[in-house]
């Protein structure tokens, strides 16, 4: 699932005294410069391309919330795009219960906007959060944020519970929260009473939850032909479960490369009729006019000036310009020409000459973010690349010789599934959110182990 671009930083140190030996030098995460003040370390993390909802952590090291001074605490920046997001909740798992034997603790809890040095420019939301000693959680409903650009959102973690922790008999130390996530210990902390520590034991951290407001829907290019002459098609596949009309998306494409990386040379190239309903499961195929009498047998729409491998094509939601977009799925990237085509699956100029049948287990676009998509072999590509003007797939999706089998998902409550994840064989299937959805999968005859289970409800 890609939708949106989250990249955390974690500001280390912004309470004193937190084991603060072996402090790591001033550096940069991801190419994003960060001041840091004596103190304080960063930790780099991944890109992460979470889901309609993700739940995101951190994985350098320690986070260490000690015995601390009034308004004194711990915070995690995260980077969004651009766009308007629905706040969810903060989760922490805490080290009051196993150090000092505390069955109850409480925290503050902020979210607000930033800058990147972490400075607020806008608040979202503060909440109090009650832990058991062990875990705390607080969620959110009906609390929506935008961003206009991409930009930080940093969230607070402040002890509120006033415990003996030097032993003087007197409460006056706020209760501490050890917070990790990789099961490494980096500064010395996180070992048990007798200084031992274990590997795992402590995997706790900050958990920032969260998903767009508008989620893009579940429509892709499930196959693509670039061949002789004008053999040229686009097919567009229905995976929401639903009936779709996809006047609100649009085609937006570069010629030869993109004229300025990141924009498009020709936004809303495609549009499509209000009204134009793909059925549930379906495909729309927008075809050259002169192509083969195979293509224009299973034809919806015509457009001349198709891919000649070196272009980009990307499905929109309807209303892009060149800057201003959301790319519900590509074919190609968004810079310099790359010559004859690109490479997927290890093929060498693939989008030229050759048919793409998106694979059975892909169920949605890959929100922009083509490289993943391509891949570098056939393991790791959403692809499959078959030989030029293979059009045996057209007009239908998934492309299967086996039995093609299509799971419908629903939830009578809206919400998704919970976490519940339905297991055919080898293959998962889920429903991050809303009532309906839908997957396909290929199977060669045999017999199959099913269940369902492992959500929350």
């Amino acid at each position: 699932m890609r939708k949106v671009l989250f990249t955390a930083i974690v500001f280390m140190g912004l309470l004193a005294n937190l084991c603060a030996n072996n402090i790591v030098s001033q550096g940069t995460t991801n190419n994003l410069p960060t001041e840091l003040e004596p103190n304080q370390e960063l930790l780099a993390d991944p890109v992460l391309n979470p889901s309609n909802r993700e739940c995101l952590n951190h994985n350098g090291g320690w986070n260490y919330l000690w015995y601390g001074e009034d308004g004194i605490g711990r915070a995690s920046l995260f980077l969004l795009d651009a766009g308007e997001y629905n706040l969810e909740s903060v989760y922490i798992s805490d080290y009051s219960n196993a150090w000092i034997g505390l069955t109850e603790a409480t925290a503050s809890v902020s979210v607000a906007a930033t800058d990147a040095d972490g400075t607020t420019t806008a608040s979202i939301a503060e909440a109090t959060m009650t832990t058991d000693g062990s875990a705390g959680e607080v969620t959110w409903e009906n609390t929506t944020f935008t961003l206009a650009e991409a930009g930080y959102v940093k969230v607070v973690i402040l002890s509120q519970t006033l415990v003996d922790g030097n032993g003087d008999g007197v409460a006056e130390q706020y209760a501490p929260f050890l917070l990790s996530d990789d099961g490494s210990d980096p500064q010395g902390c996180g070992t048990d009473a007798n200084g031992v520590y274990s590997s795992g034991s402590y995997n706790w951290d900050i958990e920032f939850c969260a998903s767009p407001a508008n989620p893009l829907p579940a429509v892709f290019f499930s196959e693509y032909a670039e061949g002789s002459g004008n053999n040229k098609y686009l097919e567009i596949y229905n995976g929401t479960g639903a009936d779709y009309d996809i006047s609100a998306l649009s085609l937006s494409s570069c010629s030869n490369g993109c004229d300025n990386t990141g924009e498009f040379d020709y936004p809303d190239n495609v549009t499509f009729e209000a009204g134009t309903i793909v059925a549930a499961g379906d495909v729309y195929v927008v075809y050259h006019q002169d192509a083969d009498a195979a293509i224009v047998a299973h034809g919806d729409q015509t457009f001349t000036y198709l891919s000649n491998g070196d272009d980009a094509y990307a499905i929109t939601l309807a209303g892009a310009t060149a800057t201003e977009y959301s790319i519900v799925d590509i074919i190609g990237e968004m810079g310099d020409d790359p010559g004859a085509g690109w490479d997927v699956a290890g093929v060498e100029d693939a989008t030229k000459d050759h048919v793409l049948a998106r694979n059975a287990d892909d169920v949605e676009g890959n929100g922009g973010d083509w490289a993943t998509s391509a891949g570098t072999s056939a393991d790791d590509s959403e692809w499959t690349v078959l030989e030029n003007e293979d059009w045996s797939g057209l007009g239908g999706h998934p492309n299967c010789d086996d039995n093609a089998l299509t799971v419908y998902m629903h939830d009578s409550y809206g919400d998704g599934w919970n976490g519940n994840v339905l297991t055919i064989g080898d293959l998962t299937f889920g429903l991050e959110s809303g009532n309906e959805g839908m997957g396909s999968a290929c199977l060669v005859d045999g017999s199959y182990s099913v269940t369902c289970d492992g959500g929350s409800w």
